[in-house]
């Protein structure tokens, strides 16, 4: 019975490890997110700014289109505004992300560190059976309670996953209108 349980608590062990990993990968990446965010806040700040310097200029000039480009700056204002507001729900969806990953990955390391331990008792000490029946049944529990943990995490990082890739390319499309809204708006000058 020994014999079998090691090669389970390796797999669990292994499993354990490459789940590990994984979640420090999706750390490093929401990391990077989290910078990317704040880099799109960043310029979307000097964006404003920009506005209010060419606003502050519209008002010095006569032109005759002084009121289309007052309304060109409102709409992009406004653009603006919806950019930030999204800015700060990514940032807020990427900091509950990162709180549960800490959560999981510290019971993963907990019940990682458990089983390591048990493992090593189980290779140094000789165990009678009964004492062995019941170390077999503690791990088939926990087994049993690491399988679905281990499914909801892979389900829940996908689904964050793909939101996150939804709310990046929606920033990437509306920061690029911008773009091409302030390259038009050179231009006309």
């Amino acid at each position: 019975m020994s014999n079998n349980m090691t090669p389970n608590i390796d797999k669990i062990i292994q499993s354990l490890q490459k789940n590990t990993q994984q979640l420090d990968n999706l750390n490093e990446q929401m990391n990077d997110l989290s910078n990317s965010s704040q880099d799109l806040y960043n310029t979307i700040k000097l964006n404003k700014e920009y506005n209010d310097e060419l606003n502050y200029l519209n008002n010095l000039s006569t032109y005759n289109t002084r009121a289309s480009l007052i309304a060109a700056l409102e709409q992009e204002r406004k653009t603006i505004q919806e950019l930030e507001n999204e800015n700060l729900e990514l940032e807020s969806a990427i900091q509950n992300h990162q709180k549960v990953l800490n959560v999981i990955m510290t019971k993963y390391r907990e019940q990682g560190h458990l089983l390591e331990k048990l493992n090593q008792l189980e290779k140094s000490y000789e165990i009678q059976d009964d004492l062995l029946f019941e170390r077999e049944n503690f791990f088939q529990t926990k087994l049993n309670e690491l399988v679905p943990l281990l499914d909801s995490v892979g389900a829940f990082d996908e689904i964050e996953i793909q939101k996150q890739d939804v709310l990046i390319q929606k920033m990437i499309e509306k920061n690029n209108k911008i773009k091409k809204l302030l390259q038009q708006q050179l231009y006309e000058e």
